[in-house]
């Protein structure tokens, strides 16, 4: 819902933006909106805290993978086994 002036811009053209898709993923039942950048055939690049819970020190049970605008009830859902956490890096 937005309350105040909505000066977003609504993106028609997906052709510039073919490497950009949104995730939905599991974190301890907790579902959370990321984007990610398709590095290659098989890595997107997502922030850690979109597949892993510092806190709780767990990574997401899954994730779900939309490829432009696609439906929410499409997509392509990957196991927490695929997910893989970078070493802290700084700077």
């Amino acid at each position: 819902m937005v309350i105040e002036d909505d000066n977003r811009i609504i993106i028609e053209d997906w052709e510039n933006y073919k490497s950009i898709v949104h995730l939905k993923t599991d974190l301890n039942d907790e579902l959370v909106n990321c984007t990610g950048t398709i590095i290659s055939k098989n890595i997107i690049l997502t922030a850690a805290h979109c597949v892993y819970n510092q806190k709780l020190n767990i990574k997401a049970k899954s994730a779900k993978i939309f490829f432009r605008q696609d439906n929410v009830s499409n997509g392509v859902k990957i196991l927490n086994n695929n997910v893989l956490k970078i070493p802290k890096i700084n700077g």
